[in-house]
């Protein structure tokens, strides 16, 4: 589990249902080991930085500890962004730190929530407004003729409308669409709906 604040992240490792076949020490060593390789390859994904704290699970031999600083350092060689890995404590925390080469990927996707005043994150506009377009297309694809109403934020619907204006009209010229929209300020979450009005012989069905 990854949980990220404005001071750190903080990586979280369980066993989930493995519980190995040679004892509880060789269970928490492989599941240690694997989870290492794998936050290796998620740090590098998420484009995560600065101070990352890692909560292995407990292992009683030193030698078992040093196994798993071991692999993560050795998984960590590839990454081009420098980092500073300490050894596995007995309590089980890993501290490292990483280089920030660009936005981590909730930076990029995601924006502050303006509702609890940045505590949380929405998605991004751009990533709300890709969202809608492709739910735009499906419902053309699946209903032709019919009459499409999007109630969205002033944002996503001011990018939808002026980037986006070309995928727009081929929408409605190739389905026989028609869109109309409806501006919602502060939608939570830049969430949209969309309402659909079949259409026989010019009356809704």
């Amino acid at each position: 589990m990854f949980e990220t604040t404005s001071a750190l992240t903080a990586i979280d490792v369980n066993t989930g249902r493995f519980t190995g076949r040679r004892g509880l020490a060789d269970t928490l060593l492989t599941t240690n080991l694997e989870a290492a390789a794998a936050i290796a390859a998620q740090v590098r994904l998420r484009n995560l930085s600065g101070l990352i704290v890692v909560d292995f699970i407990d292992l009683e031999a030193s030698e078992h500890r040093d196994a798993v600083y071991q692999a993560l350092v050795a998984a960590l060689a590839r990454d081009r962004a420098r980092t500073t890995v300490l050894p596995v404590s007995a309590l089980g925390l890993l501290e490292m730190t990483r280089q920030r080469l660009r936005p981590s990927l909730e930076e990029s996707l995601t924006e502050a929530c303006p509702a609890c005043r940045g505590r949380g994150r929405v998605a991004a506009v751009r990533v709300a407004a890709c969202d809608l377009l492709r739910q735009l297309a499906a419902e053309a694809r699946e209903f032709p003729g019919c009459r499409l109403t999007v109630s969205a934020s002033p944002e996503v619907l001011n990018l939808i409308r002026t980037e986006d204006r070309g995928f727009l009209g081929r929408l409605e010229t190739d389905h026989r669409i028609s869109l109309d929209f409806i501006e919602v300020p502060g939608a939570a979450g830049q969430r949209f709906d969309i309402t659909r009005e079949l259409q026989a012989g010019g009356k809704k069905v």
